[in-house]
């Protein structure tokens, strides 16, 4: 039981620190001033992780594909310090 809770908090942990560090960190240094780009000028790559819509006010936001890849970065990081850390 407490390996797999240690095992949990090792891939949460990480996970949440991805997630913290894409919104407050990368989003802001990718998509800089988010008024600027209110006339659909992303590229076909930003397009994969930003989207531009009428409910986000036009401005560009993280897509579900930014979330999920975020997410899987962030178990295998944690999958990685368990197994470090089970040794």
């Amino acid at each position: 039981m407490k390996k797999i809770l240690v095992f949990l908090i090792s891939l949460l942990i990480p996970t949440l620190t991805l997630f913290v560090v894409n919104y407050i960190i990368i989003t802001p240094l990718i998509i800089g001033d988010k008024c600027d780009l209110d006339q659909n000028e992303l590229t076909k790559f930003d397009e994969l992780f930003f989207e531009i819509s009428s409910n986000t006010g036009y401005h560009p936001e993280p897509t579900t594909f930014n979330f999920i890849l975020t997410a899987i970065i962030g178990c295998i990081i944690g999958s990685i310090i368990y197994k470090i850390r089970s040794r």
